[in-house]
């Protein structure tokens, strides 16, 4: 916040600390601290019953694969998921609200490869890494 005005509460302050615009806010309500840390508490309780739906997500590595285990609440039924994989990343299509989420792997994998399981509230992903010499391959040319 900005050091030389002596009003903590200033509304463009916030906008610069969060680099951003805030949601509407009525003018006349910014020197309201009351107003101000309820309406900030409204978004923080919003804000924590979004958090209840995320999923849990961990990568590991072993030689030869990647490995993506995805814990989820109750909410979401992973057998319902469909389970994408790119060379880069895995994207689960699905969620709630038509949702999608992109998971990015730490190196690149042969998306082919994969297999999924579901154990209760786990879905494990399993892929083949690409080799280090697979980075290039020749390209014949010819000349016409």
């Amino acid at each position: 916040m900005n050091q030389n005005n002596s009003n903590p509460n200033n509304f463009f302050d916030f906008e610069q600390l969060f680099r951003g615009k805030m949601p509407y806010m009525p003018l006349d309500q910014l020197n309201n601290p009351e107003w101000i840390q309820n309406y900030m508490q409204l978004v923080l309780n919003a804000y924590g019953k979004i958090t209840q739906e995320d999923l849990q997500i961990v990568t590991s590595e072993t030689d030869h694969y990647i490995i993506v285990k995805i814990r989820a609440p109750e909410t979401i039924n992973l057998k319902r998921l469909r389970v994408l994989a790119s060379t880069s990343d895995v994207k689960l299509e699905g969620l709630p609200g038509n949702k999608e989420q992109v998971i990015k792997l730490p190196t690149l994998v042969h998306s082919t490869s994969g297999r999924a399981f579901v154990k209760a509230d786990l879905l494990e992903i399993k892929i083949r890494k690409q080799n280090a010499d697979d980075g290039y391959h020749e390209v014949i040319m010819r000349n016409e």
